[in-house]
């Protein structure tokens, strides 16, 4: 289902409508959600991956991708998904794609495991839905 722009032309108090998305600290605000899902969530997660396939074809070690993972790619969708109204299924994506690069699209150790402490034999690996729920932790503590 397709949703139109407001047609309403009133201007109450002398403030119009806006004609697009409101951009406010990098998030996208409007009516329609799946134009909000779009720019806020999608365009990351585009924008992580393009990030990922530039090292994707080098030579590296699990710990060189899981290091170029937490420096430059898992950055790109935290900020955004601090948003109150976050899909969950966002989460999923975003940890496929973590996957996807570590192992070369099929992982051959537990999850739990590469996300554990080295000090406990796991790889420091991050798992976007930790740091999710971490982040909302520390917001609601502030």
């Amino acid at each position: 289902m397709v949703r139109r722009k407001p047609q309403n032309h009133r201007k109450p108090l002398g403030i119009a409508w806006p004609v697009n998305s409101i951009l406010a600290l990098g998030i996208n605000f409007w009516y329609n959600d799946e134009i909000v899902y779009n720019k806020n969530f999608e365009q990351k997660l585009i924008k992580m991956k393009s990030v990922l396939n530039l090292w994707y074809p080098r030579n590296l070690t699990l710990y060189g991708r899981i290091t170029i993972l937490k420096s430059l790619a898992i950055s790109k969708p935290i900020y955004n998904s601090s948003v109150p109204t976050f899909p969950k299924k966002f989460v999923a994506m975003v940890n496929q794609a973590i996957t996807q690069f570590v192992w070369n699209k099929k992982a051959k150790i537990k999850h739990r495991t590469m996300i554990g402490p080295k000090e406990q034999g796991g790889l420091d690996m991050p798992d976007f839905q930790i740091i999710n729920e971490a982040l909302k932790v520390v917001w609601v503590r502030r």
